[in-house]
């Protein structure tokens, strides 16, 4: 409402009134994949507009661009995401209000790209003495090695500490392919998958936080109501 008795308006008359604003979610989260040609302003620019639209969470998926430095093999050579890097975002991320969650891919994708060993793979194809830990076509982890196993956790630690220890740990399970190793073929693969979600499950538990997964590949296809989709 403009001021009254004036020939020119010298300011403005506000009802008294109280905004409020809240998110209808508590938990809402983006998901950034961050390839060998992403670079880190980019993967800022990504969390700046997060926060912006009211993120709080953002999911960091690394393809074989996290510089593991109790794993180095298992990353691109000039790998983006230094220990460094990570720290800086995340407490950027904490600066605007929005928690960074990091990803380990601990089924498929364990090429670490967009393909399988038959095209890249971001240990594979500089280090195959590591084959063992992996599923001969280089797209699964090998589930009934240990060494799998430890090395998975290890991982697991070393991004969570990086991270600043969130609440939660993205640990993929998505587009994997049946088991075809020897030793896994011997335990039956629903048995065997579901032995291996619930082991870092609780690994990542003990670490004080909740393990995350995509469940879309849990679903029963046959199932009716999945059927537009």
């Amino acid at each position: 409402i403009a001021k009254r008795g004036t020939m020119k308006t010298e300011g403005m008359i506000l009802p008294t009134l109280s905004i409020t604003d809240s998110p209808h979610l508590a938990f809402r989260a983006v998901h950034l994949c961050w390839f060998p040609e992403t670079r880190p302003q980019q993967i800022e620019r990504a969390i700046r507009l997060a926060a912006l639209l009211k993120f709080n969470y953002a999911i960091v998926e690394p393809w074989g661009t996290y510089k593991s430095e109790r794993h180095p093999w298992r990353c691109w050579p000039n790998a983006p995401m230094t220990k460094a890097e990570t720290s800086r975002l995340v407490a950027l991320g904490k600066d605007l209000g929005i928690t960074l969650i990091p990803q380990l891919n601990c089924y498929g994708h364990a090429s670490f790209s967009r393909g399988s060993s038959s095209l890249k793979h971001s240990a594979l194809d500089m280090p195959p003495e590591y084959a063992p830990l992996f599923e001969p076509s280089g797209w699964n982890w090998c589930l009934s090695n240990p060494e799998t196993q430890r090395v998975l956790r290890e991982l697991i630690a070393e991004m969570h500490e990086n991270f600043g220890n969130p609440p939660f740990f993205h640990i993929g399970c998505d587009e994997a392919e049946p088991q075809t190793c020897p030793e896994c073929t011997k335990t039956p693969n629903v048995e065997l998958v579901c032995r291996h979600i619930a082991g870092l499950s609780e690994f990542v538990k003990s670490r004080g936080a909740r393990a995350m997964i995509w469940h879309d590949m849990f679903l029963d296809k046959k199932d009716p109501r999945w059927k537009p989709f």
